[in-house]
């Protein structure tokens, strides 16, 4: 069953994993669904990744407050 946030943002392949209400602003941490993906040279399916890291995506606000959305960038 998706959250209710999960309805609003409609990102599919992603789920929210929580929220943190920091300092002026709500962050929404993402995680994909899938654990892999399809080579974008060859097509080939892949879950062997090399690295993981997160970039902070400013969406709209809510409740008179930003939204950042914590996105992981992975790289196969």
């Amino acid at each position: 069953m998706t959250s209710a946030v999960e309805q609003l943002l409609n990102l599919p392949g992603t789920k929210v994993a929580g929220y943190q209400q920091l300092e002026g602003y709500i962050c929404l941490p993402l995680k994909f669904t899938s654990r892999g993906i399809n080579c974008r040279h060859c097509q080939e399916y892949t879950q062997q990744f090399h690295q993981a890291t997160f970039i902070l995506v400013r969406d709209l606000p809510t409740f008179g407050q930003p939204v950042y959305l914590r996105v992981p960038r992975r790289r196969f």
